[in-house]
This record gives C-alpha cells, sequence and structure tokens, in this order.
C-alpha cells in the first residue's frame, strides 16, 4: 500500500478527517512531517495503526486503554503484551480471533 493523504487515509480506514486529526492530537499516531509539496502522507504502518485503534474501539477499549496497548508496542516479548491485555478490565469482551489484533500485535513483536 503506498503513501495515502489525510482524505485518502480516512476513507481507507473508515474514518473522518478530524478522527485522524484527533488521533494526532493524544498522541495516537504521528503526524507526518509537512513536505515540499505541501501535502503529508500516511504510510502504511500509520494505517495499520489507526485500523487497530478503531477496531480497538469497536470491542469496548476506551482511547486512554488503546494508548496503552500501543505503549507496548516495543514490549519485549508477547508475554507483556497478552499479560496487559488480559488485566484490562476490557479483556473479557477481546475476541481472541479477531484477526487484525493478532496481525498487529504480532506485527509489533517481531
Amino acid at each position: 500500500m503506498a503513501n495515502l493523504t489525510i482524505g485518502r487515509a480516512a476513507k481507507a480506514a473508515g474514518v473522518r478527517v478530524a478522527t485522524i486529526r484527533f488521533y494526532e492530537r493524544r498522541g495516537l499516531i504521528a503526524q507526518p512531517p509537512k513536505p515540499e509539496s505541501g501535502y503529508r502522507t500516511y504510510p502504511p504502518d500509520t494505517m495499520a495503526r489507526i485500523h487497530f485503534i478503531r477496531q480497538a474501539q469497536e470491542i469496548g477499549f476506551s482511547l486512554a486503554e488503546v494508548a496503552d496497548l500501543l505503549s507496548l508496542r516495543a514490549a519485549p516479548t508477547p508475554t507483556a503484551l497478552t499479560y496487559a491485555v488480559a488485566q484490562s478490565r476490557n479483556a473479557p469482551r477481546c475476541r481472541p480471533s479477531s484477526n487484525s489484533f493478532h496481525a498487529y500485535t504480532q506485527r509489533s513483536t517481531n
């Protein structure tokens, strides 16, 4: 997937442009640098992060909890991530078969 402008990124992620800006202000995603062309573009890693945030919210995680999960991206072992998710008050509502969550955590621990 190529880098996308904010409008295309929002459409691809199923969110509004304002949502992406909100995620940037909350520190959930990084705002890309503004190149000389004037159009910021969002790389595939950021798009995966936006999808993860949205899907985590859909299964009941608050943005604060999502931020905690994202901070574990640099967790030294999958065990640390698994433990943190299990300790979350929303863990019983998580579906273990959630493909996007599994894919994101696998990518994050490799």
